[in-house]
């Protein structure tokens, strides 16, 4: 276990993501006891010390040792916490079958109690000087993570394995653990691919990286170069060559290439023109000028005799110091093999190393460019055969390679630079390690894997470029890469163990539970039954009401149809009386679809309610009004109380609310035959200065009995069926208010005792409302009637059913003394409306060819004429519902009627829009 610990350990701390001797010292230590920690403390000393030692046996041969102990004695201390830990929540022996077991042995065992080593190995190692303190944090989770997962992993399969067979069965035992170790197997496999891969990507990047490098060391050398060469240039302008014009250019030179510490002028003087060339010099200014050579002393003394000299004649310093004037260049056996290879290959070579006079704590190189004299307008690339001298340069490595280092630093490099001879022999320039001190490769650490040789070419001379990844991008890389794709393996594996074991120990489970469930399965059973029941008495509820709604349908249908048939086929009959009794039944059958219709869209949660401003007096009164005579005609008093602090303007729907009331009274009045009917309205402030509109009505009817207000809201539901045969009625008015109510955020109660009436309390709170003025409840509330003078309007009716057609023409035309012309599509609108003058359109909306819809859109965009853009058009539809209202208004419709066409709804929309027509005169 140990070693696999170590196989799986990522640098640059080397530790590991899963460390599974933890998971195996918990599991021993939970099963056999405290006896076994000796074991455990052992194990980890050898592994700890293998893995200090195996390097080598250092120096100091007892801080391994001590620091080895140390985590050893941390494991050791791990495993008890943990076991002792989890022996306080879960009993050992234990088959780990149950999802709180399993939890428990991991979290406990695992995050918790590994905090215990974490602390003491991170520690240990920062005490030894192993570990910066600023690398410590992650030291320390990189280590508790690792053995939390060794844990999770290897915890629960040591547990299996030691565990007695009475206690988990054979079966169980071996496929958890070969599950597991398959799982780990892989893990191993993949890791070991991971490695390999990431090897091999990190050799590739670090190779792009080293040409990078490489390729700013030619660049370095190039300019360099062409430092000297364009002081070549400059000496064979034509210019006089003089101290002040060398210096004046020579200098712009420094200041321009970084790294140039020196450059001179070493011009060829003959033997015989030597005294010639002195004094000409010293005629310069240049004060006891002589060609000189240096001594074994180091000191400059007069030159021998000799066919030719290359004296420092012109010199520049970056520093201001002296240069070595006169001193001849080629007196130097070794620069003298230099200066002839320059002159043969006709280009720059280069001597290095050097050790700078004017900074002594870095190394340099020099380079000597030859000059030969060119004939006049010959370019650069050719030169003559007669050797005029040589442009020395002085330049500083560290900065001749100042790019190359910062790119280097940049990519976790480092750099060497080395010198080849033509026999192959490499001499040691630079190492960007020990730059400061000039120390030779040897004497500098080496300790990694990655090194690339790059050769670099300076001028004519041969150089060599090592370059060496540092470590830390190989450690760094590796270790975010590996750690995350190994983590999340770790970790999905524990998660799958947990899943492993969860399923395996379910089985033992069920069938200690199959009991419990059968008698669960009984009950359920039983329940079932239940609403078995109560599904069919709900179709038996739905099939009656088919039937109800078969009667009550039939019962207006045979009323208005046998008032037709009369009317039609009896001539000496009381017309007035059938077509009353016709309008009646027709008001029944639109009382019954509006119910259906509400019911629907209470259903399909399409039904939207209105927020408007109302007086709840005034409604109160008008639905009482309209059922007092029908209480009277019954002989059954009819009591209305309108409270003082009943006195409110509400926020909501009154339509619903009166839909409501009306549903409710008309009932009490159906139900009651003798005795009273009651109705009384108050209001309640709550705390919050809300309120709460409390509605209160009360009859001495036949009541209900106990077991039928249960279901007295539900839908298709009587009290008794007996009760549609006698008084009538759908079934449906108590469903559709007790819905409305709850919509409005308020509630609907019953209280009734058979033979003894019925009370029905409605309340709505009203969070906006506010108290009236005085109001005298006596006063006469009623309209005037109105006038039944003619409109005399001129009027487009829109229709496509000739019926409805036929009829509203002789409604308009009989009662309101209108003037109709009649189409049948939007199409026929249009045209009739560009050919003539009319006060209002009645425009049904559906309608083929055209609809009512498009038709208005038309002419409220003038294709009906310009003068007709803003005629008032009201709409005629079926549809009531409130979506229909609103489409109407976005086409651009004025006003709106729903069919049936009542008499006094019409006269209504006619008054209201005859001030904008042209014939009411």
């Amino acid at each position: 276990m140990g070693w696999l610990s170590l196989f799986m350990a990522i640098p640059p701390g080397f530790a590991s993501p899963i460390w599974p001797s933890a998971g195996v010292a918990l599991a021993v230590i939970l099963m056999h006891g405290s006896r076994y920690l000796g074991g455990v403390f052992l194990g980890s000393l050898a592994i700890n010390l293998y893995s200090s030692l195996k390097g080598g046996i250092p120096e100091d041969v007892l801080l391994p040792v001590v620091l080895a102990g140390s985590i050893a004695s941390g494991a050791a201390l791990q495993a008890f916490a943990g076991a002792w830990l989890i022996r306080r929540q879960v009993g050992f022996p234990n088959a780990l079958e149950g999802i709180r077991s399993i939890l428990i042995v991991l979290l406990l065992g695992g995050p918790v109690g590994c905090l215990v080593n974490s602390l003491i190995g991170s520690s240990a190692l920062a005490v030894a000087g192993m570990l910066e303190g600023s690398s410590w944090a992650q030291n320390w989770f990189t280590w508790w993570v690792g053995d939390s997962l060794g844990v999770a992993i290897f915890a629960p399969i040591g547990l299996l394995l030691l565990s007695p067979k009475e206690v988990v069965r054979f079966g169980r035992k071996t496929a958890l653990t070969l599950a597991q170790m398959a799982m780990f197997a892989l893990l191993v496999v993949g890791l070991s691919y991971l490695k390999k891969s990431e090897n091999e990507r990190l050799e590739l990047e670090f190779s792009n990286n080293a040409r990078a490098v490489g390729f700013q060391v030619e660049r370095a050398a190039q300019s360099h170069v062409g430092v000297l060469t364009a002081i070549d240039s400059f000496i064979n302008s034509g210019e006089d060559l003089t101290k002040e014009s060398f210096e004046r250019f020579a200098g712009a030179q420094l200041q321009w290439q970084t790294g140039v510490r020196a450059l001179s002028w070493n011009p060829l003087v003959r033997g015989r023109d030597r005294e010639t060339f002195e004094r000409s010099v010293r005629e310069e200014g240049v004060v006891d000028f002589g060609v000189k050579d240096r001594a074994k002393s180091g000191e400059l003394v007069p030159a021998g005799n000799r066919e030719k000299y290359f004296p420092v004649t012109y010199a520049v310093s970056a520093s201001g110091g002296n240069a070595p004037v006169g001193f001849d260049i080629y007196s130097n056996a070794s620069r003298r093999e230099v200066l002839r290879e320059a002159e043969g290959l006709g280009m720059a070579m280069a001597i290095g190393r050097v050790r700078l006079v004017q900074s002594k704590a870095s190394n340099g190189m020099l380079l000597y460019h030859p000059v030969f004299l060119r004939a006049e307008g010959e370019n650069f690339g050719g030169y003559a055969s007669e050797l005029v001298g040589y442009v020395s340069g002085i330049f500083r490595l560290d900065e001749f390679l100042g790019a190359a280092l910062e790119e280097a630093e940049e990519r976790s490099m480092d750099l060497e630079l080395r010198a080849v001879d033509a026999s192959g022999e490499k001499e040691f320039l630079f190492d960007s390690r020990g730059r400061e001190r000039g120390d030779a490769p040897e004497n500098v650490r080496s300790d990694v894997s990655l090194e690339k040789a790059l050769p670099v070419s300076i001028g004519g001379s041969r150089w060599e470029l090592v370059v060496r990844e540092s470590g830390a991008l190989k450690r760094q890389n590796m270790s975010v890469r590996i750690w995350t794709v190994l983590t999340g393996a770790c970790i999905i594996m524990a998660l799958l163990g947990v899943l492993f074991f969860s399923l395996s120990g379910q089985s033992a489970i069920v069938q200690r539970t199959v009991d419990l469930r059968t008698a669960e399965l009984a009950a359920k059973t039983k329940e079932a039954e239940r609403l078995a029941l109560a599904a069919e008495a709900s179709n038996i509820a739905k099939s009656r009401f088919l039937a109800t709604m078969s009667h009550e349908i039939r019962t207006p249908m045979n009323g208005i149809m046998g008032a037709l048939n009369l009317l039609e086929q009896v001539e000496d009959v009381d017309r007035h009386s059938l077509v009353s009794m016709g309008r009646r039944s027709a008001d029944n059958l639109l009382h019954l679809i509006d119910e259906i219709l509400d019911l629907s869209k209470i259903e399909a949660g399409k039904l939207s309610l209105e927020e408007i401003r109302f007086s709840l007096p005034e409604l109160v009164l008008e639905v009482c009004q309209l059922h007092l005579p029908n209480a009277r005609s019954k002989g059954v008093e009819f009591q209305y109380h309108i409270r003082e602090e009943a006195e409110l303007e509400c926020l909501g729907d009154p339509y619903r609310l009166r839909q409501v009331l009306s549903n409710i009274i008309a009932n009490a009045v159906k139900f009651t035959n003798r005795g009273a009917i009651e109705v009384d309205a108050t209001s309640v402030c709550k705390a919050d200065e809300s309120r709460v509109v409390v509605i209160e009505i009360r009859d001495t009817g036949i009541g209900i009995g106990q077991d039928q207000l249960e279901g007295l809201f539900e839908s298709f539901e009587q009290a008794d069926s007996s009760i549609t045969r006698k008084y009538g009625g759908s079934g449906l008015g108590l469903t559709i208010s007790k819905k409305l109510i709850e919509e409005m955020g308020g509630t609907i109660t019953v209280d009734s005792q058979l033979d003894s009436g019925s009370r029905f309390v409605v309340t709505i709170p009203q969070p906006n409302a506010f108290v009236m003025g005085k109001r005298t409840v006596g006063r006469d509330d009623r309209r005037a009637a109105e006038s039944s003078e003619p409109l005399n309007l001129q009027i487009l009716l829109a229709e496509d059913i000739e019926t409805n057609r036929d009829v509203t023409t002789m409604m308009l035309e009989s009662m309101f003394r209108a003037r109709v012309d009649a189409v049948s599509d939007g199409a026929q609108a249009l045209k009739a409306l560009a050919e003539k003058q009319y006060d209002l359109v009645l425009m049904d909306c559906m309608m083929p060819t055209m609809s009512g819809y498009e038709a208005t859109s038309k002419i409220r965009e003038g294709e009906a004429g310009v003068s007709n853009r803003d005629i008032p058009i009201v709409a005629l539809t079926a549809d009531a519902m409130a979506s229909a209202r609103k489409r109407c208004e976005e086409v651009g419709m004025s006003d709106y009627l729903a069919k049936p066409l009542q008499p006094d709804a019409l006269r209504a929309v006619l008054s209201k829009w005859k001030k904008f027509g042209i014939s009411a005169t």
